[in-house]
């Protein structure tokens, strides 16, 4: 299995704020509908109240990058 590397977006601030602010979960209102960056990315849906996690980080289509997580019970 392929290690992964964080890429930092940009130069802008300090390299612990830019690996943070990589690391901070996405957000939105409908299921994710971008790439992941990273496996085991986090995405909430804060509409649905659901969590996504990825799986994948380059699929056909950036949807397929994502898996819904259970909800605890």
């Amino acid at each position: 299995m392929a290690q992964q590397v964080l890429k930092l977006k940009s130069d802008v601030g300090s390299k612990s704020m830019r690996v943070l602010e990589l690391l901070t979960p996405l957000n939105g209102v409908v299921a994710p509908t971008v790439h992941a960056d990273f496996l085991g990315q986090k995405y909430i849906d804060t509409a649905a109240k659901l969590v996504y996690i990825a799986i994948a980080t380059d699929s056909a289509i950036a949807a397929n990058d994502w898996q819904k997580m259970a909800a605890a019970v």
